[in-house]
């Protein structure tokens, strides 16, 4: 079949096959919306759908079956020292699966820093544990990537010719533009996946590709249904408002002392708790720093035993990179945990990072009320929104 090989294919059909499959599916999303599993997993059927047409199920379906196989080549996406926070990780771990579909490889998540991360995540659709297929640690036909950017196209052609595990290390990786730009690529997964290559980026595809690898341990998810993100309990009888969050990463401070330090972000605590307080809801804050978590308690505080409109979620504060020690593993899951909840909001004021960026895209409407503070509270209605506003600089 033309993914076993598709380093010799060629097809130059590949605009005209783009008209023809959008014509074909609509009877396709007929039968694919009343199905249970696309009712309970939204995004899903987001991507199915015009504009995208992804075959998600195809997906699903090769990649569990490649896993299932022994003596198959891998890649594994590798976190064994220091690989940054969680939206660096998660970024690099999507580009790293679809690097793995379009090799045509057994995609695995080897992450041990600052812990093993299948003490907190599992599969979702799509196997992916290191625990099955410890055996690779031990292959020695393997190389560790940590560069790849477009100009390493043939390089990384001769690695997947002549090793059978490619552990991918790098940064560069997580935006995507070694697939988009090489035909072998992207025409390669459309003809197997229908995912085309003017959606080969990370803000398109993320959102799908974390929703088919990653889904909380039972316990974690017993934990986070607790938080009751889009309702008050049900026995207090309030009727239920939007749910509003703030990012608010500060930086270096006395509960995160290493970190980098962000010298525009002095009044942004009180900037972004304000711009919520004003407006009815729930209130969701994550945040690094432990005086803007008793700030907010403060500002949400209520009265005569009504319920607090200040949802929060307990555990260590730390940076899950930086922190050498059993702080940074306890981190781990309070992050992930905090992560998830920001996708849940219905306005996000976020602050510059991967981490609420990629947070807040994972929403069905990633751009409804959206905001992003740098130096103020500015209203993001689409990528470029985002993109001009620089990371240094806010």
């Amino acid at each position: 079949s033309s993914y076993r090989c598709y380093w010799c294919i060629e097809i130059n059909s590949y605009n005209n096959d783009i008209e023809i499959f959008e014509k074909e599916t609509g009877e396709l999303r007929k039968q694919t919306q009343d199905d249970d599993v696309v009712k309970k997993h939204p995004i899903l059927l987001k991507y199915i759908q015009v504009p995208y047409n992804i075959n998600v199920w195809s997906i699903i379906n090769e990649a569990n079956r490649k896993y299932q196989q022994s003596n198959n080549k891998y890649l594994v996406y590798s976190c064994p020292f220091m690989c940054g926070g969680w939206g660096d990780r998660t970024r690099k771990i999507v580009a790293s699966f679809l690097l793995s579909l379009a090799l045509n490889r057994t995609f695995i998540i080897d992450m041990t820093w600052p812990c093993s991360i299948e003490r907190i995540l599992t599969s979702n659709f799509i196997s992916w544990s290191i625990s099955s297929h410890s055996h690779i640690r031990n292959i020695s036909s393997s190389i560790n990537i940590t560069s790849l950017s477009p100009k390493n196209y043939k390089i990384l052609k001769s690695y997947h010719e002549q090793y059978s595990v490619l552990y991918i290390q790098t940064n560069n990786i997580a935006y995507f533009d070694i697939i988009a730009r090489n035909p072998e690529f992207y025409k390669s997964l459309f003809n197997r996946f229908r995912v085309k290559q003017k959606h080969i980026h990370i803000i398109t595809l993320y959102p799908l590709f974390y929703e088919l690898l990653i889904q909380l341990k039972p316990h974690l998810q017993e934990k986070f249904g607790r938080l009751n993100l889009n309702n008050y309990p049900p026995d207090t009888n309030i009727d239920n408002g939007p749910l509003l969050c703030g990012h608010l990463r500060i930086g270096r401070n006395p509960s995160n002392p290493k970190d980098i330090v962000f010298p525009r972000r002095e009044r942004m605590n009180i900037t972004v708790l304000k711009f919520l307080l004003s407006r009815p809801g729930r209130v969701f804050i994550t945040t690094d720093s432990r005086e803007v978590q008793h700030l907010a308690r403060k500002l949400f505080s209520t009265k005569n035993n009504e319920p607090s409109r200040l949802i929060e979620i307990n555990g260590t504060m730390a940076h899950i990179d930086r922190d050498w020690n059993y702080l940074g593993c306890e981190s781990l899951e309070k992050t992930i945990l905090d992560f998830h909840a920001l996708s849940y909001c219905d306005l996000a004021v976020i602050s510059k990072s991967s981490f609420g960026h990629l947070a807040v895209m994972r929403r069905i409407h990633p751009f409804n009320e959206l905001y992003l503070y740098c130096d103020g509270i500015k209203k993001i209605n689409n990528p470029d929104d985002y993109n001009k506003y620089k990371y240094g600089t806010c």
